[in-house]
């Protein structure tokens, strides 16, 4: 794929990493494992080896033990990991991803990377901060870590680390139904109505005073398209609006963690 260097260095100069690429037969899928471990002079982990290829397993010998993981395919485009954890003799099994928990998005607030969700049982457990959970809809799909998960009278309250805005911008007009924003909306290129394709298709825009609508399209000249007609598009004009990866019609996934 490649010879280890880049023409704007010199001649002799390399790059210390290969591109691997992997030819596999019709939808054979390809999994990748990568182990990264940032460290000051003496590494935490000492070894790293292939256990076998399929099931892809990993096991990882470190200072106070090892780790072993074995990711096995669960449905299109989902896997689980077991992970073995070996300390001082005892073993520890947890599987995550086997059984995936799904539920409404009852409320979205953007501004405080908030998400409230319907309440389930051990929700704490399988939400710990640095976990990932999947928020999406018919039209996108989002992947998210958790900074923390408590639970309140209203429902599962879920804080997002990442900030969840994609635009915004004041309004300047109105055409045929369809909004002017003040700006250009960056990757955004027009497809045609509710076609997959772009960053915005499928997102939330909000304004002072209005209620939140999904996005059908967008473009990056600034224009919005709602999946549903807008009832008073002049609401919105000189206000600022915002483009949010999560609304109030979405779902959330999140992949549970059990002991064997």
């Amino acid at each position: 794929m490649g010879s280890g260097r880049t023409p704007v260095w010199p001649k002799g100069k390399k790059i210390d990493f290969l591109f691997l690429r992997r030819r596999t037969k019709f939808r054979e899928p390809t999994r990748f494992l990568t182990i990264l471990e940032p460290f000051r002079q003496t590494p935490f982990i000492g070894k790293v080896e292939v256990i076998s290829r399929s099931p892809l397993k990993v096991k990882i010998s470190h200072r106070d033990g090892s780790d072993e993981f074995t990711l096995f395919p669960v449905d299109a485009g989902n896997i689980s990991i077991r992970r073995a954890s070996e300390r001082r003799g005892s073993v520890k099994v947890t599987r995550i991803g086997e059984k995936r928990f799904r539920t409404a998005v009852k409320h979205a607030d953007g501004e405080k990377r908030l998400i409230v969700l319907e309440n389930f049982e051990n929700a704490e457990k399988h939400l710990l901060p640095g976990r990932r959970i999947r928020v999406f809809n018919r039209l996108r799909s989002n992947m998210f870590t958790v900074e923390k998960a408590e639970k309140t009278g209203e429902g599962l309250h879920v804080t997002l680390r990442e900030y969840p805005l994609l635009a915004r911008a004041d309004c300047s007009g109105h055409t045929a139904g369809k909004l002017q924003l003040d700006a250009e909306l960056v990757f955004a290129r027009y497809m045609g109505a509710g076609k997959r394709g772009t960053p915005y298709v499928g997102a939330w825009f909000t304004a002072p005073g209005v209620p939140p609508r999904q996005l059908a399209a967008a473009t990056a000249s600034g224009l919005l398209t709602a999946v549903r007609p807008l009832p008073d598009p002049g609401l919105y004009v000189n206000k600022k609006v915002s483009v949010w990866q999560i609304g109030p019609g979405d779902e959330a996934e999140i992949p549970l963690t059990e002991e064997e």
